[in-house]
Order: structure tokens, then C-alpha cells, then sequence
């Protein structure tokens, strides 16, 4: 008969391994635990960053947008400035085409918020815990071509300014006895009054670019476009609201505000 070890045989030495197996089991959990947490986190934390990225490309989207209806105003009211014979702009009514001409010289800013590229571009730790470098690579094409147009559209304001400023500070060498004849009897206003169509085919053209390339970025992290739509309606800034109020006050009292042509005033002579 085999002999029993009196030692190993002991409650004691049971209930201690039963401990040691429940501590351990213990730790692997807290540990499995938090580092199923902590992983988590880091999605949630990479997701948020994704989300934030392709907000701020929206917003700028949505800025265009807004030059896009200006522009169509302006290119209404162009088109039919330059349809007025050159002998017959001193017979018209020359506070009527003063307003029409402010309403076309003032382009409006076109701006995006710095701030999340600034983080994105400038902040390795970002990267490495986006750790998508595809998604970073199509993001970075996105800001190179945001501030390409920005860049491009502020040149398109400036000379436009310079050749209306021009006019205004050397009237003397202008021909026309008022300002709105010496603007329109210009070569390079009438070439900006002409070029304002391009403009918002040329600016409809990259809201529909960037959507796309933003479009692809999302399916990088698996959000959707309404996500993302969502998500930037709710970081409107108060100055945000301020600004879409003041913009309907301005197109309620604008002078014109056509949809066409047809609802010009119709040419009349003095």
C-alpha cells in the first residue's frame, strides 16, 4: 500500500493553493480587464481625433458653400451690368447701378479653423495614435488643397479690390462722369465682373472634391457621413449663429436678390 504524505495531505496546503489560484486568476482579470479597457479608450480616443479632423474639413465645405450663393448673386448681377451698351451707361439711373456694383465688389472671406490641422500636422502623438496612416496621408492631401483655395480665393479678392481701388483713387484718369461709369467703362472691372461665373463654377468644383476625399476618409475609421454632419452642426460657436443671422438679414435687404435675370429691372435710359 503507498504510503500518503502526511504534509501535502494537510487543509492547510489546500486551502493555500486555492488562494494562490484565486489571487492569480484575480490578477490576469484586473489586469485583461484594464487593458481591454485601456484599448477601448485609445478607439474612442482615435475616433474622437478622426471625427474632430473631418469636422474641420466640413466647416470649411460649408464656408464654400456660402461663397457659392454669393457668387450667384453676383454673377446675376454682373451679367447684367455688362449687358448695358457702353454708349448708354451715362443715361441710366446712376444710383441704381452704384448699389448693383457694391453688391458685387465685396467678396466675402473665405477662412478655416487652423486649429485642429495645427494639432493634426504639428503633434506626433497624434499620428501615432490615429495609427492610420492612410487616413493621415488623405488628410494631410485635404489641408494641403483647404489652404491652397484659401490662398487662391484671397488672391481673387485682392485683385479685385486693387482694380476697383484703382479707379477710386485716380477718378481724374478715368473716363465717365460718375464713379459707377468709370468702374463699368474699365477693362479689368469688367474682366472681374465676366470671371465671377468661373469663380463659382471653379469653387463648386472643389466643395465637390473635398467632399469625396472626406467621404474616404471616413470609411477609414467606419463613420458615416451623417456622423460627421451631425458632429459639426454641434460645435457651431455662438459667433457662428451671429454671422448665418446676419447673412439672412443681408440677403432679406440685399439689392438685388435674383435667382436669374429675369428678376432684374428691366434697362431704362434717362
Amino acid at each position: 500500500m503507498k504510503k500518503t504524505n502526511k504534509f501535502f495531505d494537510r487543509g492547510w496546503w489546500k486551502d493555500l493553493t486555492v488562494a494562490i489560484i484565486a489571487t492569480t486568476l484575480s490578477i490576469i482579470l484586473t489586469f485583461g480587464t484594464a487593458s481591454l479597457v485601456d484599448l477601448h479608450k485609445r478607439k474612442e480616443n482615435r475616433k474622437m481625433t478622426a471625427m474632430m479632423v473631418l469636422s474641420n474639413v466640413e466647416s470649411f465645405v460649408r464656408g464654400m458653400e456660402i461663397q457659392v450663393e454669393d457668387l450667384a448673386r453676383k454673377d446675376t448681377i454682373s451679367t447684367w451690368l455688362l449687358n448695358i451698351p457702353l454708349d448708354k451707361i451715362a443715361q441710366m439711373d446712376q444710383d441704381m447701378l452704384a448699389s448693383y456694383l457694391e453688391e458685387v465688389k465685396q467678396l466675402k472671406v473665405l477662412l478655416h479653423d487652423r486649429t485642429a490641422e495645427n494639432i493634426f500636422t504639428n503633434n506626433m502623438d497624434t499620428w501615432e495614435n490615429l495609427g492610420n496612416f492612410k487616413f493621415i496621408d488623405n488628410v494631410g492631401e485635404t489641408f494641403t488643397g483647404m489652404n491652397w483655395v484659401e490662398d487662391e480665393w484671397h488672391d481673387v479678392m485682392n485683385k479685385s479690390d486693387e482694380a476697383f481701388m484703382q479707379i477710386n483713387s485716380h477718378q481724374d484718369d478715368y473716363p465717365g462722369s460718375s464713379l459707377a461709369e468709370k468702374y463699368l467703362r474699365d477693362e479689368n472691372v469688367r474682366n472681374y465682373l465676366a470671371r465671377i461665373n468661373t469663380l463659382r463654377n471653379w469653387m463648386e468644383y472643389n466643395i465637390r472634391e473635398f467632399r469625396e476625399v472626406n467621404r474616404k476618409s471616413m470609411e477609414y475609421f467606419g463613420i458615416t457621413e451623417r456622423q460627421v454632419m451631425a458632429f459639426t452642426d454641434t460645435r457651431k460657436t455662438e459667433k457662428d449663429v451671429e454671422e448665418e443671422n446676419d447673412e439672412k438679414v443681408v440677403d432679406f435687404h440685399s439689392t438685388p436678390r435674383p435667382d436669374s435675370l429675369y428678376t432684374m429691372p428691366a434697362v431704362s435710359f434717362r
